[in-house]
């Protein structure tokens, strides 16, 4: 391969081909991906044997072209890969009614066989049944008599977000059919009786299947790019809402994010923030999350120390391994704090009453009874004084019987 067809190849190099998963339809990208292999087969077939044994160049343009065809190969089988959970998702859902049918018929066969053995005088045996159909169910799905008067906001919002990935991965008509026809039941299977709150709900999803108005930037966006906090239904687009969760990693009055005075959990609106935001916030929540925090008071390094690296009011960097003073959060200091302000006062209080200081573990005794000798409170561990004073005692002794054994 020469150096004219590594300059041609370069030319017909195309870096974007591999990023267009998501940004065309899936029939678009994949003629693209294949038009671009095509094109990288022909260039090495028509390559061979002209190149010379010492062109590093022409090599080197080999080896990028050959990276840049794996990388659209590997496209290639993302975009089958995406077919095929597509088909499991659209089988799923075409019988999803008829699961729920099958599913409802066996609770309804639990509940009767509940019965026969409360009628039988058998409770434990009923016990044991109903602790085998609680595994029976899927989201969405709730059998009659069991609380149907009323869905819990969290078993709305977990259902709309269903039709919101239906809408991004299969189809944004799968999705909005999905949301506005209530989530649960088509037109036909709609239990009978159902609460006007409910009935309420529905025709509010259906009104709003198309289109969701952000509430912080007032735009109307499509349902499928918004997030609906579930405990206030207020909406918020992607570019907002993770504007909001940026902002409270650097501004701690923002931290953390709210709607209505109440948090916004990273987990109910994952899917709207971009990978690198989710991926941030969760890595910085146990250092925002934490009062009082202690960083490492070397101003290069100003590293977090998490609790878990705290002991004795004395944190120890993770990353340098310098220890850090949690009261004044400066160098860890030898003794007492001096910018404790209650150590301060209770050595005040001491000093007023007369009160004393342990030599060895420095916390202050106060006599209500006995001598005047102070021993550390813990117990069997001598202070260094002491051994120092035993020590000189020995010496002492030894000197002195060795002058009466020469006498």
């Amino acid at each position: 391969m020469t150096s004219s067809s590594a300059s041609s190849m370069a030319a017909q190099l195309d870096p974007t081909a591999v990023n267009i998963i998501g940004a065309m339809d899936e029939q678009s990208a994949a003629l693209v991906l294949q038009l671009q292999l095509e094109d990288i087969a022909t260039i090495f077939a028509t390559a061979k044997g002209k190149g010379r044994a010492d062109d590093s160049t022409a090599d080197d343009a080999a080896y990028a072209l050959r990276l840049h065809q794996q990388d659209l190969e590997a496209s290639m089988v993302i975009l089958e890969d995406r077919k095929m959970c597509q088909s499991i998702a659209r089988a799923v859902q075409d019988d999803q009614h008829i699961l729920a049918r099958e599913a409802e018929a066996e609770a309804v066969a639990v509940r009767d066989r509940r019965l026969a053995h409360q009628m039988d005088g058998q409770p434990n045996a009923a016990a044991t049944a109903a602790g085998s159909a609680g595994g029976i169910g899927f989201p969405g799905f709730r059998p009659s008599g069991e609380g149907e008067e009323e869905m819990s906001d969290r078993a709305i919002a977990d259902c709309e977000n269903l039709a919101k990935l239906t809408a991004l991965y299969m189809s944004e008509a799968d999705g909005a059919a999905m949301l506005s026809s209530g989530l649960f039941f088509d037109s036909d299977d709609e239990p009978k009786g159902e609460s006007s709150s409910r009935a309420a709900k529905r025709q509010r999803n259906a009104a709003a299947a198309i289109e969701r108005r952000c509430e912080a930037c007032r735009d109307d966006k499509k349902f499928f790019d918004v997030a609906t906090v579930p405990h206030c239904r207020h909406d918020y687009c992607r570019d907002c809402l993770d504007q909001l969760f940026r902002l409270s990693m650097t501004d701690e009055s923002l931290f953390p994010p709210r709607c209505c005075r109440q948090p916004i959990s990273l987990d109910d609106v994952r899917m709207f923030l971009s990978t690198e935001t989710a991926r941030e916030f969760q890595r910085k929540r146990p250092e925002l999350e934490t009062p009082n925090k202690t960083y490492c008071h070397v101003q290069s390094c100003s590293a977090w120390i998490p609790p878990q690296s705290i002991a004795d009011e004395v944190g120890v960097c993770p990353r340098c391994r310098l220890r850090t003073c949690t009261i004044c959060k400066g160098s860890m200091h030898v003794g007492d704090c001096p910018w404790d302000e209650a150590t301060q006062q209770l050595l005040q209080t001491a000093d007023g009453s007369g009160w004393q200081r342990c030599y060895n573990c420095r916390r202050v005794v106060e006599l209500n009874t006995g001598c005047n000798h102070i021993r550390s409170s813990n117990a069997g561990v001598p202070s260094p004084r002491l051994l120092l004073l035993l020590l000189l005692l020995s010496i002492i002794h030894l000197f002195l019987n060795h002058g009466h054994s020469n006498a």
